[in-house]
């Protein structure tokens, strides 16, 4: 081999012995591998343990102790107690202790330090003080039932501290971790960070129902300049201050971000945060949180600073089940179910969806992750809840009060103004039935106004504009499903084209005026008993308008509601329509389904492009118009093609395959 082959292999080997170290060993602990002589007790060891794949050690004490730096010790799933496996150090070493996939919450749930510790007998989970730094990595652990034992700190003597992990003077990164169920004498009960140099980093963590008998019942940072982001910190309690999280003594700055503190509790203030020290003050920074009772819920103590940022709300954020540990985030577009291993769709979305820092990567978010890292725990992984890409606004004129949040109906606001003054491009605002007195402004938004359910009532209180476009509005402005009665003018439209459809507008002077409308995008609307004029200066399409209108598929025929004197325009049907009753819980408009001698000329008369599978079958194949087109509240009708045997809209192989799969089949009686 020639000098210069020789020079390219030498500094080949060089290179990949280089490149091996810095990847470093894995070293594998499992406590109940069957080679092991007592499964659960790390007393009686497999003789053989040497951290391989066949003969994991039983103890994560054992696997650090033989570790060097960069190497990974990978904890499989199972529950760990005993010597070796609580009090754990990593003396000093660059490691990462892991479980097998941190990634996934149900793995980590699986994954437990269960430190059996007490008040006679304390032991906690981790233990650093060896001068470890961001290298020295705890990723996804279940730690649990810890008690944390005692140290001295100066004029306050011996007190228990840091219930499932300490550490003290160093700057480990603690993340993807579950630390739950811990109790200090002391401080810390779930963490105790302690010493100038402590910067520690603690992220992605659930931090739940841990206890101090003096202060932060989850996390006390004790000097030093903590990190903790996406976290949740629940359920946590203190006997004085900080129920969720404590900050004391300068030099003691920690930055708050992308987190939720939500039923954490002190004896002495009810507070869930406490930034203290008169003598040497502690300084907190809080940003894109979710902090149940917003900046009033943080104790500051006269000399120190709270630097309250951007970006901190206070809403209900909706977890997916506390009672069994899930803290996902609840998502109409989809959450992630540890129990199934699947996604689900809820009824609501959290609104720490799309809430963190939007200067922060989105990570490895789902796709329709609205292009903004959520809050929580999971915000940033695979398994962050979806998107729906905006915010549902919900408004309720009998249950509703605009000091609510406006996230679902429970906390609906009042008005239906509120929601579009609160809303952002995109969003849409949710009106749940009532009559709501109010002159309506969209001002420039993109954004959808509709009924939440049978459809809601807009009426100008003062007989003047029920409805008003003004701002430039373009298609992206969607008004739809409503009843517009008795005002001057249902909805004024100057130099804007917001799409209106499914409007029943009745009884007012003028039903829609325009004015330099650049186009028209009114569709699948009735106007009737308008009395000056159904539409001025603008054009429908596939509506019933009374005067008459050019447009495509217009007719003016008695429309023929259900009730117009009570105020009821469903439409009847000799199929079905939708009789709605006032159940007095929440305003709600509960019914019936009653048939009627005739059907109305509106039924299946909207645009014929339109899917209308948001009615409920049978619905002829074809929207209605008015306000109750689209909905589950359309009156019915005939499917038009009897051998459309699924429905969806084309006679096909598919139900010539479905129809021969039931030939000759019968019901007992029929036979």
């Amino acid at each position: 081999m020639g000098k210069g082959k020789n020079l390219i292999f030498l500094l080949f080997a060089i290179t990949f012995a280089v490149s091996s170290s810095l990847l470093g060993a894995t070293i594998y602990v499992d406590d109940d591998a069957p080679s092991d002589p007592c499964h659960g007790n790390s007393d009686f060891s497999d003789p053989l343990e040497d951290g391989s794949t066949e003969h994991p050690f039983d103890a994560i004490q054992e696997a650090i102790g033989v570790s060097d730096n960069c190497d990974t010790v990978i904890v499989l799933s199972g529950i760990y107690t005993g010597t070796g496996n609580r009090d754990i150090n990593y003396a000093g070493r660059a490691i990462t202790v892991r479980s097998s996939d941190p990634n996934d919450s149900a793995v980590v749930a699986a994954t437990v330090i269960n430190c059996q510790g007490c008040a006679s007998e304390p032991h906690r989970g981790f233990d650093f003080y060896n001068a470890e730094g961001p290298d020295s990595i705890l990723d996804g652990l279940t730690i649990k039932n810890g008690y944390g034992p005692s140290m001295e700190l100066g004029s306050f003597g011996w007190r228990s501290v840091g219930g499932a992990i300490r550490c003290y003077d160093t700057s480990p990164t603690i993340r993807r971790c579950r630390i739950e169920n811990n109790v200090v004498g002391g401080y810390g009960g779930g963490l105790f960070c302690v010493g100038g140099y402590c910067n520690t980093i603690i992220e992605h963590c659930i931090i739940t129902s841990n206890s101090s008998n003096n202060a932060g019942g989850g996390i006390m940072c004790w000097y030093g300049e903590e990190v903790i982001r996406h976290c949740v910190i629940v359920g946590n309690t203190s006997g004085e201050y900080g129920g969720g999280l404590h900050t004391y003594r300068n030099p003691c700055h920690v930055t708050l971000s992308n987190s939720i503190l939500w039923d954490n509790y002190s004896l002495l203030d009810e507070l869930q945060i406490g930034v203290t020290s008169t003598v040497y003050p502690s300084e907190l920074t809080v940003s894109y949180c979710d902090i149940q009772g917003g900046q009033a819920e943080v104790f500051v103590q006269s000399g120190c600073t709270l630097n309250w940022g951007p970006g901190n709300i206070d809403a209900e954020p909706y977890f997916a089940d506390t009672g069994n540990g899930d803290y996902h985030l609840k998502s109409q577009a989809g959450r992630w179910d540890p129990l199934s291993s699947n996604w689900v769709e809820d009824t609501v979305t959290s609104p720490c969806v799309d809430a963190g820092d939007p200067c922060s990567d989105i990570g490895d978010e789902p796709e329709k992750n609205g292009g903004r890292i959520n809050m929580g725990a999971y915000g940033g992984t695979i398994q962050a809840s979806k998107s729906l890409g905006y915010y549902i606004w919900h408004v309720d004129t009998v249950s509703g009060d605009d000091n609510n949040n406006g996230f679902s109906r429970d906390t609906a606001f009042a008005t239906i103004q509120k929601g579009i003054n609160t809303a952002e491009n995109s969003d849409v605002v949710m009106v749940w039935p009532g009559v709501y007195l109010e002159n309506l402004d969209f001002a420039g938004k993109a954004i959808t106004l509709r009924s939440a359910a049978d459809a809601a009532v807009l009426q100008s209180p003062n007989g003047g504009v029920a409805v008003l476009f003004h701002s430039n509005e373009d298609a992206n402005s969607v008004l739809k499903n409503f009843v517009i009665q008795n005002s001057y003018t249902g909805i004024f439209i100057i130099a804007s084209e917001p799409t209106i459809e499914y409007i029943t507008l009745v009884n007012n002077e003028t039903g829609i005026t325009g004015f330099d409308m650049p186009q028209s995008h009114i569709s699948n609307c009735i106007f009737w008993n308008n009395s000056y004029a159904d539409l001025i200066d603008c054009e429908a399409a596939y509506s019933c308008v009374q005067d008459g209108d050019p447009g495509p598929g217009n007719i003016s025929i008695d429309p023929m509601f259900a009730d117009p004197c009570a105020g009821d325009y469903h439409l009847v049907s000799e199929l079905g329509r939708f009789v709605p009753v006032d159940s007095g819980q929440f305003g709600n408009r509960d019914g019936v389904w009653v048939r009627d001698d005739n059907t109305s000329p509106c039924v299946d008369t909207g645009d014929p492009g339109v899917n209308p599978s948001g009615e409920l079958m049978p619905n002829g194949g074809r929207v209605n118009v008015g306000a109750y087109g689209g909905t589950p509240y359309a009156s019915q009708s005939a499917w038009p093609l009897k051998a459309d045997i699924n429905y969806d809209g084309t006679v096909n192989l598919v139900d010539f395959a479905a129809l021969s799969e039931e030939w000759l089949l019968g019901l007992p009686w029929a036979q």
